[in-house]
């Protein structure tokens, strides 16, 4: 029985998965040290494909104790559904270069929202007005003030730079 089930780890490791910025290749290296059965995820992956911060916030207080990596997309905040100390580790890119590499994924990809409008030629500057939201917005500072969602284009306020 793995040592965790008995003794939950002292803090807990959130991994703040913010899109292109090279988190899919450090989710992999979290994969080959943590367990599917000491992580859990707040997005659908491989692993945990009923991955939602729903489900997690659903778990009991003890299960949740046995989790000692949370990783996906989300924002800061998550470490208040939890009882002991937490550890926040994330990559940054620079903003524009991320926004260009989400087009070119979305341009390949044909599940993303865009595809079919990417297709068809849909430019960088008409991608940026389509989404016009978080995801082209100063995403990362959105993710990191765990303010993400829910505030329109040009919304962050000076205390979320802060």
């Amino acid at each position: 029985m793995p040592q965790f089930v008995n003794n939950p780890p002292a803090s807990l490791i959130i991994f703040l998965h913010i899109l292109k910025t090279a988190g899919s290749t450090f989710n992999n290296l979290l994969d080959d040290y943590y367990t599917v059965q000491n992580s859990a995820a707040t997005s659908p992956t491989r692993l945990h494909p009923n991955g939602s911060v729903e489900n997690l916030t659903s778990l009991s207080r003890e299960q949740r104790q046995k989790i000692e990596l949370l990783y996906g997309h989300m924002g800061f905040g998550l470490h208040q559904h939890f009882s002991r100390p937490a550890h926040y580790i994330t990559i940054l890119r620079e903003p524009v270069s991320r926004v260009i590499s989400q087009y070119r994924h979305e341009k390949r990809v044909p599940l993303s929202n865009t595809y079919t409008l990417l297709q068809k030629g849909m430019d960088l500057k008409g991608f940026v007005d389509y989404y016009n939201d978080f995801q082209t917005d100063n995403m990362q500072t959105r993710m990191l003030a765990g303010n993400w969602q829910g505030r329109g284009y040009g919304a962050c306020t000076p205390e979320m730079f802060a």
